[in-house]
């Protein structure tokens, strides 16, 4: 208590003005040492409640005090790395903590790895195989090769394996934050998506093989038959998985955001061809219901009789033969061409209904294709249209361009170069960078800006005095800097206009000539220029004229920084003036400075 008082006062003192450099740094250096002592104190403190609390419970089980004492002296530290959320909203344990009541388990697979993204991609493309392949083997019936037999089996295990997985993969709650706890990702599975996963996951393929061996074959008596039908519409269960599509899609554009506009485009057209093929697969079903008398046989023989009651009593018009009948693919293809006429309203006319049912069942399909086509058409459009919205604002600007340069009548040869100009500039920051950066947290902007901008402001020597200072005022200026380009024999800034620009060279080089247009340096890449003129405010009520002419002798690429920018970030780091004051005397020393260091040595109180 003694050390925390005395740090206290230490550390309040209300004004440290009066005092010498060497006393403040004095002071500065006592108060470190204090503010130690001060979190060493509270250490033992937290040590001392650790131990006094232990020795209540061995009172009352002396058993269990040397445990709980060792116990205590292994606790590990919080991390954040092992904090696990709570819904509850109570203060977060640690993962160590809740291993010892009991109350979680820390999961081995993130929900954002890697393996987990890969699992679910591989768990997609098995959703899409049954999407096709289910309705297909329900109604038509197909012979099976061996090698659609074990593909079937294999995303069955798949499945049942991925139900598992989901018992040991994080989520991430309302909030954002994941959740790791084996507890709570067990609940949150078996509230959400366990049962549809259970239902949808039954092997009813192994199970039909499984029998199929220990019956020696297959049974060809009437219940034989009715055993494989209920195999084959237990299939039928797989199509739950589409409930899980959307997820997975999302999944893929969170992974994949530069691929949105494609999956967008595969979101719409795997609807429009998944409900074709579910369309065709039902309209045949309804043919086999009166095979003699259907679409089938209208279209592959000429028979059909629209007074005949549905189903028909015998085996349909006498000129139906079941074995002239083409190959289920070919019979399969003139489905899915009927399909997608009637759904897209088209309607050529040469596959037609022929009972009743099939009427009906295609009056639905036109009103269902009707609504469909729209739906699809209309987000199509707006995918393409909304493409890139960069794109899009860069072209509107242009034509904004165009018009005021029509309108002012400005020359061929100067319109080029402000187009060129504007189109590289806007090419980068059409967008709103800094409304952007401002939803991100400090430590997520800094990072984000320093891929973006590299180190174009660090390379400045002024700015990487300040860095380890006040890193946040080089993170807001950086936030400021805008592209500029030059072409060869542009010049950038003109000696004695009033600016104080700074120039942060990307690429390219800069020559810098003195008020006889002599050469007075070369810059290159990762070089700058207005240093002195930028930090003008520090040293004198009115912005420095500039010193020298800036004249581009290639394609350059800059960095620029207004001085208006800069002024208005350094009113919100105001301790950072005392490092610019001193690099102001640095940048004197240089020859481009040769002249205003002369006069301020006439004049002292510059």
């Amino acid at each position: 208590k003694k050390v925390t008082s005395r740090h206290n006062s230490i550390t309040s003192i209300p004004e440290m003005s009066i005092f010498t450099e060497e006393d403040r740094a004095a002071i500065d250096e006592q108060a470190r040492h204090h503010r130690n002592l001060a979190q060493l104190s509270a250490f033992i403190e937290t040590q001392h409640n650790l131990v006094h609390s232990v020795g209540h419970s061995s009172k009352a089980s002396p058993k269990t005090a040397a445990p709980q004492v060792a116990e205590a002296a292994t606790t590990p530290p919080r991390s954040r790395a092992t904090r696990v959320s709570h819904a509850s909203g109570e203060a977060p344990m640690s993962l160590w903590e809740m291993q010892q009541q009991g109350m979680c388990m820390e999961v081995t697979l993130p929900v954002g790895s890697r393996a987990r993204q890969a699992w679910d991609i591989g768990c997609l493309f098995a959703v899409i195989y049954c999407t096709f392949m289910v309705p297909y083997d329900m109604t038509f019936e197909p012979e099976k090769s061996e090698a659609v037999i074990v593909l079937d089996i294999l995303i069955e295990v798949y499945f049942l394996i991925d139900i598992g997985l989901n018992f040991f993969t994080s989520y991430l709650n309302d909030e954002g934050d994941e959740v790791c706890c084996k507890r709570k990702v067990a609940l949150h599975y078996l509230k959400g998506w366990f049962l549809i996963d259970a239902v949808s996951s039954i092997p009813s393929e192994c199970i039909h093989q499984i029998s199929l061996s220990l019956e020696g074959g297959v049974s060809q008596d009437v219940q034989g038959l009715y055993v494989v039908k209920i195999f084959r519409i237990l299939r039928l269960t797989k199509l739950l998985r589409l409930l899980r599509l959307g997820k997975l899609i999302e999944m893929l554009e969170f992974t994949f955001p530069q691929l949105t506009i494609f999956i967008s485009l595969f979101r719409l057209l795997f609807m429009m061809v998944t409900t074709a093929h579910i369309n065709a697969c039902i309209f045949y079903l309804i043919a086999t219901y009166d095979m003699g008398n259907s679409w089938v046989s209208l279209r592959f023989q000429g028979c059909c009789d629209p007074n005949e009651d549905y189903p028909s009593a015998g085996a349909g018009s006498a000129c139906f033969d079941r074995e002239r009948l083409p190959g289920l693919w070919i019979i399969f293809n003139a489905a899915l061409y009927w399909s997608f006429a009637t759904l897209a309203t088209v309607g050529y006319g040469d596959i037609t209904p022929c009972n009743q049912a099939e009427m009906i069942y295609t009056v639905g399909s036109m009103v269902v294709g009707s609504a469909m086509f729209a739906y699809i058409v209309g987000n199509i459009s707006q995918v393409v249209t909304s493409r890139k919205g960069q794109e899009l604002k860069l072209k509107e600007k242009m034509r904004e361009l165009q018009e005021y340069l029509a309108i002012r009548k400005i020359p061929r040869e100067m319109s080029d170069k402000i187009r060129r100009q504007c189109l590289h500039r806007w090419k980068r920051t059409v967008f709103d960078e800094p409304g952007v950066l401002s939803e991100f947290t400090p430590q997520m902007r800094r990072s984000v800006l320093k891929y973006v901008y590299g180190d174009a402001l660090a390379a400045v020597p002024t700015f990487a005095a300040c860095q380890g200072d006040n890193p946040n005022f080089v993170t807001d200026l950086t936030v400021r800097m805008q592209p500029c380009s030059a072409q060869p024999g542009d010049n950038i800034t003109i000696a004695g206009e009033v600016g104080g620009d700074l120039y942060v060279i990307v690429s390219g080089i800069v020559e810098l000539q003195g008020s006889g247009e002599a050469p007075i340096a070369t810059l290159g890449p990762g070089r700058c220029f207005n240093e002195l003129e930028l930090l003008s405010d520090t040293f004198s009520d009115e912005i420095m004229p500039y010193v020298a002419t800036a004249r581009a002798l290639t394609n350059c690429e800059t960095y620029l920084l207004s001085h208006y920018d800069f002024v208005e970030v350094l009113e919100d780091h105001q301790n950072v003036i005392s490092t610019l004051e001193g690099q102001v005397e640095r940048l004197l020393e240089q020859r481009i400075y040769e002249v205003v260091r002369r006069v301020s040595n006439q004049d002292p109180g510059m």
